[in-house]
């Protein structure tokens, strides 16, 4: 029964001691991503059945305003890519910069998108994510309120080797009021 119970006890201490290191914020965010993503799903799944509005309604008669504030009021500068070397995922490519938002509007969410670019400049792979995404389970993330700058950095494991290292364009592409 000790014996059981030290078996226990050390996986849960290796356990988190590899947690710590693998990446704790990259294991933060895949996690975040996957639960968001579960829950928008079976919220929209239990609207549907009730007979709610569904989401895409409201996303859809908003989006001009969305685009809208994003051309007229958000910034992206401070844009860098790299490849980076890390215990679980070796040689992948980061992207990191900073958003500001020069509106008079907090946003709960504002997503990134890095299109990844080959020494010919063409576009070969995008990847998105949520540089802002306050209220997410598991996110410590608050809004970003006027005049407040953000910033943000994410690897992109599924690039391709064609990437010409340090070549990426970064855009908004949807973002949500609070």
């Amino acid at each position: 029964m000790n014996r059981q119970r030290l078996t226990i006890i050390a996986a849960l201490v290796v356990g988190l001691v590899c947690g710590y290191f693998i990446g704790r914020e990259h294991v933060k965010y895949e996690l975040r991503s996957a639960m968001s993503e579960a829950f928008s799903g079976i919220g929209e799944g239990m609207k549907n059945v009730l007979g709610g509005e569904s989401t895409s309604k409201k996303e859809s008669a908003s989006k001009k305003e969305k685009e809208e504030y994003i051309q007229q009021y958000l910034q992206v500068y401070d844009i860098s890519s790299q490849y980076q070397t890390d215990f679980v995922d070796k040689n992948v490519p980061a992207v990191f910069g900073k958003i500001k938002n020069n509106g008079n509007r907090s946003l709960g969410k504002v997503q990134v998108t890095a299109y990844f670019l080959d020494n010919q400049g063409k576009t070969i792979f995008e990847n998105s994510y949520h540089a802002v995404n306050a209220g997410a389970l598991m996110s410590e993330d608050t809004p970003l309120k006027s005049n407040y700058i953000k910033e943000f950095g994410f690897k992109s494991k599924g690039c391709p080797s064609e990437w010409s290292e340090g070549k990426v364009k970064v855009a908004i592409t949807d973002i949500e009021f609070e």
